[in-house]
């Protein structure tokens, strides 16, 4: 067996966390196992005959720590609790090493800010009865004619026992840092990338916020965890610092197409002490080579110009009821809403916007692509596509419903564009709220309840009360799974980890980490989803999420 993986039992799972584990002082909860397979991080069921006894590790350290102070006896004594028989007592050590945990089982000298380490070490209990067979985490061992377990009654073994913990350097935590692209940056340091200059000092948030955020701000907490720090830089303070670089800005946020680069700095802090801060800049400079092409606007705000676009026209925007005076008029002339000018300031005045495709039916509900195109005196052309949503008039049958996510999110927020396809619409609607359900759709197999009137806004019915995305369906369980051996290793681009599902398809707390790897028992289709057994009922994960070996 590979030592990298695991089994998810009691004692891995109260590791599981949503963030990616950090260092902690004090590693309460450890893995601790027994016998020769570091691997397991849980124990074998105890053997109901036999008497159980119970070893628990607990680990001070951070990279300051020696390991030879780790090792000792009194060491070893004091991190290790024996629990389940009374008198039971470790009487001696017999050897005791510090390993890293991918590290092949190898000795270290020094320990490394966030990694994680085993103390594996071999050691005598005493305490017990003669001649008697106990099961120690899991595993069987006997006593000698003294109530001994050591090397000389075990075929020359006595009781291995590997407990692990993760170095911290207590130095780092509490403190806010921004990362870009998954790299750290130094307090105070710029962002090793240049930035488009945006059309508004609000479309700055883009880069920290949405599911595509590359910059993100966090914490290391002294609870094992990274936590998200909070940017408290707002629009007004970053308008004053255009405003101190000489860029103009307008009362809307809109910023001059003059502008040829700017910075802006940002703060975050930690929400818990706001008195640690960290700070990042930014650097914006214009692309100049769509400068030579057309400007187009919606209600007088930047759409596209050349091949760049500065921001999408809200769906709401180009969203109609059927057979509405509205959507026959969008039918008739979809470039109703845009303006066109020659340069980007509008100064040159006005040019003709032209309709390149249009296939907008008023009559009939739907999702249409339109394409608007504008022309220059010297020949630049810009072109924007768009979809023009023609809606079914609301059924008057609404329900309220909560949204059921972890506390203190949200759910994405999406807009359905036909049976096979929908679009994230940069919003969310956050977990515990209410909302009101107007109709449902299903895309993919997977259904969307609509919580808006115009039916632009529409998040998965799963987060709604707990419900599956196919309710009218019984849940499959237990009892059709098939068994299967092998290796599941986690594949998950976004962030945090993957959340566990129970044998009913229902989500569970628990989160395993990215390329984290674990023993699979059984799979089976859950909901017309596959999945793969990772522990007991409760512990099914999705086989996209996988590499399964």
């Amino acid at each position: 067996m590979k030592k990298n993986v695991k089994y998810l039992g009691a004692a891995a799972a109260a590791l599981l966390a949503v963030a990616p584990v950090v260092a902690s002082t004090t590693v309460a909860n450890a893995d601790t196992v027994v016998g020769d397979d570091m691997a397991a991080g849980s124990t074998t069921p105890a053997n109901p005959q036999y008497p159980a006894i119970t070893l628990d590790g607990s680990v001070n350290a951070n990279v300051n720590t020696s390991v030879s102070s780790l090792t000792s006896v009194s060491a070893v004594k004091n991190a290790l609790k024996v629990s389940g028989v009374n008198g039971a007592f470790i009487a001696g050590v017999q050897s005791a090493k510090v390993s890293e945990q991918n590290n092949g089982g190898n000795a270290v000298s020094s320990l490394q800010e966030g990694k994680t380490y085993w103390v594996q070490t071999t050691i005598t209990l005493a305490g017990l009865e003669a001649n008697k067979t106990y099961t120690i985490n899991g595993k069987e061992y006997k006593s000698d004619a003294r109530g001994v377990i050591n090397g000389l009654n075990n075929d020359g073994k006595g009781v291995f026992v590997a407990y692990s913990f993760v170095a911290q350097n207590p130095e780092a935590v509490g403190n806010p840092y921004f990362s870009f692209n998954g790299a750290n940056i130094a307090n105070g340091s710029f962002v090793n990338n240049k930035f488009d200059i945006p059309a508004n000092v609000s479309d700055i948030k883009n880069i920290w916020t949405g599911t595509t955020a590359k910059l993100l701000a966090r914490y290391e907490a002294a609870n094992t965890s990274i936590q998200p720090a909070t940017i408290t830089t707002t629009d007004a303070q970053i308008k004053e610092q255009l405003a101190n670089q000489g860029v103009s800005v307008a009362d809307n946020g809109a910023i001059s197409a003059k502008a040829q680069s700017f910075n802006v700095t940002l703060t975050a802090v930690n929400p818990v002490n706001n008195s640690l801060t960290a700070t990042v800049k930014l650097q914006f400079n214009r692309n100049t080579a769509f400068q030579l092409y057309p400007m187009i606007r919606y209600e007088n705000n930047y759409i596209q110009q050349g091949g760049h676009n500065f921001q999408q026209v809200p769906a709401n925007k180009l969203a109609f009821k059927v057979n509405s005076p509205e959507a026959k008029a969008i039918a008739a002339n979809p470039a109703k809403g845009f303006t066109a000018t020659t340069t980007a300031d509008g100064t040159s005045g006005l040019i003709d916007m032209h309709v390149l495709s249009n296939k907008v039916d008023a009559s009939t509900v739907g999702v249409y692509p339109v394409t608007v195109y504008a022309t220059n005196a010297n020949g630049y052309k810009t072109t924007y596509s768009f979809n023009v949503t023609i809606l079914p008039v609301a059924a008057s049958n609404t329900r309220t419903a909560v949204v059921n996510y972890k506390p203190g999110y949200g759910v994405n927020i999406w807009n359905v564009l036909s049976s096979t396809s929908v679009a994230f619409t940069g919003n969310r609607q956050a977990s515990g709220s209410t909302v009101t359900i107007y109709g449902e759709k299903t895309v993919n197999g997977t259904k969307y309840y609509q919580i808006n009137k115009e039916g632009t806004q529409f998040i998965q019915a799963q987060y709604i009360d707990g419900e599956t995305t196919t309710p009218s369906t019984k849940p499959s369980t237990s009892s059709n799974e098939e068994k299967v051996s092998g290796v599941a290793t986690v594949v998950y681009n976004g962030r945090g980890g993957v959340k566990l599902l129970n044998g009913e398809g229902k989500y569970q707390s628990q989160v395993v980490k990215n390329r984290s790897a674990w023993k699979v028992f059984a799979k089976k289709t859950i909901n017309g989803r596959e999945m793969y057994r990772i522990g007991n009922d409760n512990q099914w994960i999705p086989a996209q999420y996988v590499n399964f070996r």
